[in-house]
C-alpha cells in the first residue's frame, strides 16, 4: 500500500506541475500581450502611452496586495477552489475589455479584474508546487513557469495578427474566452502536496536539526523584522522593474525604431519564448550551484544586455537583445519560491512569497508607468534603457549582501 502510495505521490507531483504550467501559460501569456494592445488602443481613444500604462501600474499594484492575500488563503485553505475562482476573473475581464469605451473602463476591467486572476497565478502555484518537491524544487518551479513563456511565444505573434485581421475589441474575446476555458479545466487538478505538514517535512529531512527546522518554517511576523528580507525584496523590485517595463514597451520601442509591428511583436515573442529554455537552465543551474550564484550572474549578463539595448538599431540587434533577455531575465520569478523555501521553510512559505512578490510587483509597476513618462517627456526609451541596466547592476550587488547577512543571521541563531 506504501508503495502503491508512493508511486501515485510521484506522478500527482508531475500532474501538478502541468496543471500550474497551464495557468502560467494563460495567467501571463495573456498578460505579456498588453504591450501589443497598447498602441491600437492609444489611436482609438487619443490616449498618451503614460496614460494606458498607469492602468498596467494600477493592476501590477494591486495584484501585489493581493499576492499576499493569496499566499495566505493557500497557506489555510489550498490551491484549488482558490486559483478556480479567483482565476476565473482574468477571462472575464478580458471579455469586458473587449466591450471597454473609457479610459477609467481600461483601469477596472485590467487594473481590478484581471489583476484579480492574476494574484492567484504565481504565489498559490509555487507554493504548492513547493510542497511536492524536496528534491530538484528548482527545476519543477521553472518547467511550471516556463508556461508564462510559452504563452507569451504563441499569445504574442497570434493577437498581433488577430489584431490586424479581426481589430482589437475581437481579439480581448478570443483572449477571454480561452482563459475561462484553461482556469476552469486545469484549476481542477491542484491540491497540495504531503510535504505540506511537517511530519512529513521532518521525515524527508536526513541533515541537520537546523535544516529540518528551516524546512518547518517560521512565521511571516517572525522574517519581516530581518534584513535579509529586505534585501531580497529589494532585489526583487530591481528585477521586476526591469522585466516588467521590457514586456509592456519593447513593441513600442521597436516601432518607434521603424519594425513593422509583425516584427515588433516577434521581437517580444522571442523576449518571452526564450525564457522557456531560459527557466530550465537556471533552475537546473541553481540546483547544482546555488541559487544566489545563479542569481548574480544573470543579473550581469542582463546589464551588459541592455546597455547593449541602448544601441541596438534594426531587427538583427533588437532579436539578440531579445534572446539574452529572454534567457536570463526569469531568474527572480524561478529562484524567488526555492529561495524563500530555502531560508524560511514551507510553514509559511505562501505568506512569505506573496510579501516579497509586494515589493516585485511594486518594481513592476512602477517599471512601465515610469517609462511611459520618460517617454512622453523625452521621445525615447534611452534614459529607461540605462536606469535597467543600473538596476540589474545593483540587484547584482544586493544578492552578495544577501549572502552575507543570510550567513550572519545563521551563525547569531546557532550561537543562541
Amino acid at each position: 500500500m506504501s508503495d502503491k502510495t508512493n508511486q501515485h505521490t510521484h506522478y500527482y507531483k508531475w500532474l501538478i506541475v502541468v496543471s500550474s504550467f497551464f495557468m502560467q501559460f494563460i495567467g501571463w501569456g495573456t498578460n505579456v500581450t498588453f504591450g501589443i494592445f497598447l498602441i491600437p488602443v492609444s489611436l482609438e481613444f487619443s490616449l498618451s502611452r503614460t496614460a494606458i500604462s498607469g492602468a498596467y501600474t494600477f493592476g501590477t499594484i494591486l495584484r501585489g496586495v493581493l499576492n499576499l492575500f493569496a499566499g495566505k488563503m493557500n497557506d489555510r485553505y489550498g490551491p484549488r477552489v482558490l486559483v478556480i475562482v479567483f482565476g476565473s476573473f482574468i477571462g472575464i475581464g478580458y471579455l469586458l475589455l473587449s466591450q471597454m469605451g473609457a479610459l477609467w473602463q481600461l483601469y477596472i476591467f485590467y487594473g481590478v479584474f484581471v489583476s484579480m486572476g492574476m494574484s492567484v497565478t504565481f504565489v498559490p502555484l509555487a507554493t504548492t508546487v513547493a510542497t511536492w518537491f524536496r528534491v530538484k524544487r528548482g527545476m519543477a518551479t521553472a518547467i511550471f513557469l516556463s508556461g508564462a513563456s510559452l504563452g507569451g511565444l504563441i499569445l504574442a505573434p497570434l493577437t498581433s495578427r488577430l489584431i490586424t485581421a479581426y481589430g482589437w475589441r475581437n481579439s480581448y474575446v478570443f483572449i477571454g474566452i480561452i482563459s475561462l476555458v484553461i482556469v476552469l479545466f486545469w484549476g481542477l487538478f491542484l491540491k497540495r502536496g504531503p510535504q505540506y505538514t511537517d511530519a512529513t517535512i521532518v521525515s524527508a529531512v536526513t541533515s541537520s536539526q537546523d535544516d529540518s527546522s528551516r524546512e518547518r518554517g517560521i512565521s511571516l511576523k517572525t522574517v519581516v523584522w530581518t534584513e535579509h528580507f529586505w534585501v531580497l525584496c529589494a532585489i526583487m523590485f530591481c528585477s521586476f522593474f526591469c522585466h516588467f517595463t521590457v514586456l509592456v514597451h519593447v513593441v513600442s520601442h521597436s516601432i518607434d525604431l521603424e519594425l513593422p509591428a509583425r516584427s515588433a511583436a516577434t521581437i517580444l515573442a522571442t523576449c518571452t519564448g526564450m525564457a522557456i529554455p531560459g527557466r530550465v537552465l537556471i533552475g537546473a543551474a541553481a540546483d547544482r550551484i546555488g541559487n544566489r550564484q545563479v542569481l548574480m550572474i544573470c543579473f550581469g549578463i542582463l546589464a551588459l544586455d541592455f546597455l547593449w539595448l541602448l544601441q541596438a538599431r534594426g531587427f538583427w540587434p533588437l532579436f539578440v537583445f531579445a534572446v539574452v533577455f529572454g534567457l536570463a531575465a526569469s531568474v527572480s520569478v524561478v529562484l524567488s519560491s526555492p529561495i524563500v523555501a530555502e531560508m524560511y521553510g514551507l510553514g509559511a512559505h505562501g505568506a512569505i512569497l506573496g510579501a516579497v512578490m509586494v515589493s516585485g510587483t511594486t518594481g513592476g509597476a512602477v517599471g512601465p508607468l515610469l517609462a511611459g513618462y520618460i517617454f512622453d517627456t523625452t521621445g525615447d526609451y534611452r534614459v529607461v534603457i540605462a536606469i535597467c541596466s543600473s538596476l540589474c547592476v545593483t540587484a547584482m550587488v544586493l544578492t552578495m549582501l544577501l549572502d552575507r547577512r543570510r550567513m550572519r543571521k545563521k551563525n547569531h541563531t546557532a550561537e543562541q
